[in-house]
């Protein structure tokens, strides 16, 4: 506990060697809540200040460990009922809605995974069902290729692990699907157009020939997006 409150005294704004200080203890603050969840959840108070320093490392670091604190809060209130504990939970889940829009493509990402996480261990509240799908169809207009990737794996584990499967209306989900084919299409470039022109040209009167130079066309745009990354 004692080392967790040392690190949250690292001053963000004093570069140099603390600037790296908090760079290097990056990768320890997310395993220890893996580890020890419990531990970090009684001192996240003195890291959560750590979110608006410099370095997108803490911060992604920061995000993954509230990740794994919600999971085990999600076990462990299977086994106690403690009001404390359900505050936590709700304060830690409006904090990785908040850090959706992180100004850092890598923290958006680790937000991501952190929900995935979450929806794949079962501990997302049925409350937090709607607004989660909200911030996933809405990173799919990210303008990185990893967190619309991310957004995408959000909503198929939604999808999958989906309380009301039974009952879920696919409809909307056809329309974004179908918004999101059209964002691509409308922004293949030009060297790429020109090619699939030519070569729907040459398989007029061939429907699946066609389709399937219309999806090269798209997959080489996606390429070409995740290449600029």
């Amino acid at each position: 506990i004692e080392l967790i409150r040392e690190i949250g005294r690292l001053n963000p704004g004093g570069g140099g060697d603390k600037a790296s200080g908090i760079r290097y203890v990056a990768p320890f603050v997310s395993e220890l809540a893996l580890m020890r969840p419990r531990i970090v959840l009684t001192s996240i108070s003195h890291i959560l200040p750590l979110l608006e320093c410099e370095p997108y490392s803490i911060r992604s670091s920061i995000v993954t460990a509230i990740g794994h604190i919600l999971v085990h809060i999600s076990e462990d209130s299977g086994t106690t009922s403690n009001v404390d504990l359900s505050k936590s939970r709700n304060a830690l889940l409006d904090i990785l809605s908040d850090r959706v829009l992180d100004v850092s493509s890598f923290t958006r990402g680790a937000v991501m995974k952190a929900w995935i996480s979450i929806v794949q261990t079962g501990s997302l509240p049925i409350d937090r069902l709607m607004p989660v799908t909200a911030i996933a169809a809405d990173r799919l207009q990210d303008k990185t290729v990893v967190v619309r990737r991310s957004a995408m794996q959000l909503l198929t584990s939604l999808l999958e692990h989906n309380p009301f499967l039974g009952s879920l209306d696919p409809q909307p989900y056809h329309v974004k699907l179908a918004e999101v084919y059209e964002t691509l299409k409308a922004n293949i470039p030009e060297d790429i157009k020109e090619a699939q022109e030519a070569a729907r040209k040459d398989a007029e009167g061939d429907e699946d020939a066609i389709q399937e130079v219309d999806r090269a066309a798209l997959s080489a745009t996606i390429a070409e997006g995740e290449a600029l990354e």
